[in-house]
């Protein structure tokens, strides 16, 4: 496998991965295309539990207090019908009773969603579309540029098997 199969290998798996969680919670309804946004929720009314923009240091407070369940949500929601026959709104569920979660943790979670990752997925792409036009530019060769490029694209992905180590940046 060369570099460039390898890095859109990886940016299908991180697609597909985004993709497979943004499945709406009810049957029939339309996959969210640019993927769905997460949040940690509390109780039967799923209150949004808000989540620092910037790591915490050692002293601050896990996300809930201890013995206090949390669950992971979109922040999308859809209509469904209830028991009685009213048009609810729901958001997805994607897990349920996680204790103590690290605050830390937990605000990674929500801010790696799929709709991020399917923005990153896109502008992977467009860069690896960009650096093949360098190649196709210049008869077929790679340039320096499309080299470090290509190197840079795939370091993200050191950690799977496929990934050759003559491949790391220069």
């Amino acid at each position: 496998m060369d570099i460039e199969a390898f890095i859109r290998a990886e940016i299908d798996a991180n697609e597909a991965w985004a993709l497979a969680c943004s499945v709406p919670p009810v049957e029939g309804q339309d996959l969210v295309s640019g993927g769905v946004h997460w949040q940690w929720v509390r109780g039967p009314e799923e209150t949004p539990i808000p989540v620092p923009r910037m790591p915490p240091d050692d002293t601050e407070l896990p996300l809930a207090e201890y013995g206090t369940l949390v669950w992971l949500a979109t922040k999308e929601t859809w209509p469904v019908e209830d028991p009685e026959g009213e048009t609810v709104e729901v958001t997805g569920g994607y897990s349920a009773g996680i204790h103590d979660l690290d605050l830390a943790a937990a605000a990674s979670i929500a801010r790696y969603d799929p709709a991020r990752v399917l923005a990153g997925v896109a502008t992977k792409r467009a860069l690896l579309e960009l650096v093949l036009a360098d190649q196709n530019a210049n008869g077929g060769k790679n340039s320096d540029a499309w080299n470090q490029v290509m190197r840079l694209l795939a370091l993200e992905y050191r950690d799977r098997p496929e990934y050759r180590k003559a491949w790391a940046p220069r």
